[in-house]
């Protein structure tokens, strides 16, 4: 068919319907936000979704990743919906698929652009436009989704290829259906004894572009982490993602419930509980000597310690409820019920939804 004509939006095509901004040419600065906000708008159009499915914009704006709240954003309305607002988050210059969005359908009759006052500075917007799916196009969203690095997650980097999690087009697949094909067509022109030193010596190129791109994503993710971590100060890294989830209850017993010279305490760890929480509550506790058990000893053991903490809930229930339970509630929580001997020897001295501190009686 007839190729679909772009369709741009420039500083005579968006006006400013919240904060401030001077538009030179294409450009649009930002100067001001209005109650936190900056608001781009083209009014009443009419845009076909179904011929103009990709965004290309670029953009001079602070963006935090981490943040993706603060990012900038495209939106748009519908005919159908003119009340209900569809967007989605620019988190750097390029080309976007739009056509991935379900509300991108039906009649377009509004598009913008959002910026929200992040702190970091003032935003532009330098160009911005609709473009359709054209061969070049789908070619650069394919090396786009291929090269682009993913955050960090929980899963075994040896099963991560590298690039977007859901490509247009697998990279891993392209490469094996290129060695396949170029081999069959090795086997027809070069004979059975050229073939198998064809589709090997593709395979290994294969394999080297493919553990290349692995070693790109795997270098962005750790410069990413290293920047992060420059401008995160060490006594608040401690406290930073699952890894810090008891430091601050060991922090508020260190700064409020226990005396400052070293004292002997005893961790009982909630089974719940990964065994790294105890031992990393123990190296947080320092310079206090601690050590760590997964229930407590016998009366004449506590003898041997000054404080008592039960580190985690100990329940499978809201642990915010245990704040105002009544001492019968907690010892059975705890697992006390039956330990007359350790009822008597235990003062509560601190209780939050993290645990517990108890003074042993001397």
């Amino acid at each position: 068919g007839n190729p679909v004509q772009p369709r741009e939006f420039d500083g005579g095509e968006l006006r400013l319907v919240a904060g401030r901004g001077e538009t030179s040419g294409d450009r649009i600065d930002i100067d001001a936000f209005q109650d936190g906000i900056a608001l781009l708008s083209s009014g009443p159009v009419q845009i076909d979704p179904e011929r103009l499915r990709l965004l290309r914009v670029t953009l001079d704006a602070p963006i935090d990743r981490e943040q993706p709240e603060t990012a900038p954003a495209f939106f748009w309305r519908r005919a159908d919906q003119p009340r209900e607002v569809s967007r989605v988050t620019l988190t750097r210059s390029g080309l976007l698929e739009l056509s991935a969005d379900p509300g991108w359908r039906g009649a377009i009759v509004e598009v913008g652009f959002l910026f929200v006052d992040s702190g970091e500075g003032l935003p532009s917007l330098e160009s911005a436009r609709l473009e359709g799916e054209g061969l070049g196009n789908q070619l650069a969203l394919a090396v786009d989704q291929w090269t682009t690095a993913q955050p960090w997650t929980q899963q075994s980097a040896h099963f991560v290829t590298g690039g977007a999690s859901n490509p247009r087009i697998s990279l891993t697949a392209l490469i094996g259906i290129a060695a396949l094909g170029a081999a069959v067509l090795g086997l027809l022109l070069a004979g059975r004894t050229a073939a198998p030193r064809v589709l090997i010596g593709l395979l290994l190129a294969g394999w080297v572009v493919l553990d290349g791109r692995w070693l790109l994503e795997r270098s962005a993710q750790a410069g990413a982490s290293l920047t992060a971590l420059r401008e995160t100060p060490i006594e608040a890294r401690r406290t930073l993602g699952e890894m810090g989830r008891y430091t601050g209850f060991i922090d508020r017993l260190l700064a409020d419930h226990l005396p400052a010279g070293p004292s002997r305490v005893l961790i009982v760890r909630d089974l719940r509980l990964h065994r790294f929480y105890g031992l990393r509550s123990k190296y947080d506790l320092l310079p206090h000597s601690s050590i760590v058990r997964p229930n407590l000893p016998p009366e004449a053991r506590l003898d041997t310690v000054d404080y008592v903490v039960f580190l985690g809930s100990f329940t499978d229930e809201d642990p915010s409820r245990s704040v105002l339970e009544s001492p019968r509630q907690r010892w059975n929580r705890l697992g006390l019920a039956d330990r007359e001997d350790a009822q008597a020897l235990l003062e509560r001295v601190h209780q939050d939804e993290q645990g517990v501190l108890f003074r042993v009686r001397r």
